[in-house]
């Protein structure tokens, strides 16, 4: 699904396997760590593709926020910790446009949480705005 989202913008060929690898990442997370249902959105500013969620049905964020600013912390990264991988690989895939937080399915509409990045663009710069898209995500529930 990414893949063609972003094959039909334009986006060149390495920064489309990047955001495949990063779904791949999270997918993988997700069924370690996530409860099902389990969700992918691909959410759009306009007609441009510009947030990837991964979101499954258990809404405790548990550690991913503090993994994801010891990444976004100054200095390398702790490569030899036992968890916060596939994290790793997102924060630098995306150049740390990711975020974690809490959402809503949209299949049920029960609490969730999403770990999402932000999609490469064909004009270069990413979109980082998380609160901005909750305003389409409530309006999916009213289409």
């Amino acid at each position: 699904m990414v893949r063609g989202e972003l094959e039909r913008e334009g986006i060149p060929p390495d920064a489309v396997s990047d955001a495949e690898t990063v779904v791949a990442e999270l997918a993988g997370n997700l069924e370690l760590h996530g409860a099902p249902p389990y969700e992918m959105r691909v959410l759009r500013l306009g007609r441009i593709p510009a947030w990837c969620e991964v979101v499954d049905s258990d809404p405790d964020l548990g550690e991913i926020p503090r993994i994801l600013a010891r990444l976004g912390a100054p200095g390398p990264p702790d490569l030899l910790t036992e968890s916060g991988r596939g994290l790793l690989l997102a924060h630098a895939l995306t150049a740390g446009h990711c975020r974690a937080y809490r959402t809503r399915t949209v299949s049920r509409d029960t609490p969730a949480k999403a770990v999402a990045f932000s999609l490469p663009t064909a004009a270069g710069p990413r979109v980082l705005c998380p609160p901005l898209l909750d305003f389409g995500r409530r309006l999916l529930r009213f289409a």
